[in-house]
């Protein structure tokens, strides 16, 4: 079997999230408090979890994760989509910290006195493994039984509710959209990995020789929000157009088309009970439920308390 089955997704996410919160809460008990060691056994579960899973579920891990290799052009484009993305980054982050203090910030500077090469491999390395196995490999690929477009808006929004807060949310969206298209261009998912590697690992590198993460408050500045903001919009208004170039360009070099690879198909799994009924998979379940309602109440935690 190839295929990961809607339902099998969605048991995989709402595990992982249990999992991946409740390490954090056992370590926390037991009086470890370093973030370091909280963040990495989070990320720890994020990926074993859904390879665990996806091999229980009887699927091939090659094929269903579409881990095949990225000609060396694609890299080159893959770098300048991550370059061109940076502004709207920053434009979403900005208008996030009207209303939610940067949460990256905090988290990174407790990073940062453990050395660049733990910063870079909790903060980029790994999410950028774990987090796309999870979403572009377990979510994206079960949700596109249902429709190709549909689980492209789909699992970015759920990659952004994972996050589990308010500051990392809008922009954690806007990748996820970006990445599903990077996979899809190329036919791997390797092609996201590197990307989130690269957005992953500027900032942390950036952070880490600057001591300041993107830690402007933006609400203690005494000039109007209108002329915060000015120059990131400017910039995001010059790079989506160069986004969307280069995405197109991504597809052709390939030898893909957006308009077939999204286009939808009338897809039905078969249930064996006495005879064999096929009816169309059900996204939301009980899982899936979960999954949302877990992450919608730990992101207003964070925001309120």
């Amino acid at each position: 079997m190839t295929e990961m089955k809607i339902k099998w997704g969605n048991r995989i996410l709402c595990l992982t999230i249990v999992l991946m919160l409740g390490i954090q809460f056992l370590m926390m008990f037991m009086g470890i408090y370093d973030t370091m060691t909280i963040v990495m056994g989070s990320q720890l579960f994020v990926l074993l979890v859904p390879l665990i899973g996806s091999k229980i579920c009887g699927v091939k891990l090659r094929e269903t994760f579409r881990i095949r290799s990225i000609r060396p052009v694609s890299l080159v484009f893959i770098f300048l989509i991550a370059f061109c993305s940076f502004p709207i980054i920053s434009l979403l982050n900005v208008l996030s910290m009207f209303f939610v203090e940067n949460e990256v910030a905090g988290v990174a500077m407790d990073m940062y006195p453990h050395g660049l090469f733990l910063s870079m491999l909790v903060m980029a390395a790994m999410p950028a493994v774990g987090e796309e196995v999870l979403m572009r490999g377990v979510i994206y690929r079960s949700y596109q039984r249902k429709s190709p477009i549909f689980a492209l808006f789909a699992s970015a929004v759920i990659f952004g509710l994972i996050h589990m807060n308010f500051n990392q949310m809008p922009y954690a969206i806007f990748l996820g959209i970006i990445m599903v298209l990077l996979v899809e261009a190329t036919d791997s998912i390797l092609s996201s990995m590197f990307l989130h590697f690269l957005i992953n690992g500027f900032s942390t590198m950036a952070g880490y020789f600057t001591a300041n993460i993107v830690e402007t408050e933006v609400q203690s500045t005494s000039s109007p929000w209108n002329v915060q903001i000015m120059p990131y919009v400017m910039m995001s208004a010059i790079m989506v157009p160069a986004l969307v170039f280069l995405i197109s360009a991504l597809f052709r070099i390939n030898g893909r088309k957006i308009k077939d690879v999204f286009k939808k198909k009338d897809q039905v799994q078969e249930i064996s009970d006495g005879d064999e009924i096929k009816k169309k998979e059900r996204v939301v379940d009980i899982w899936l439920i979960l999954s949302v309602l877990i992450s919608v109440v730990m992101t207003a935690i964070s925001t309120f308390a």
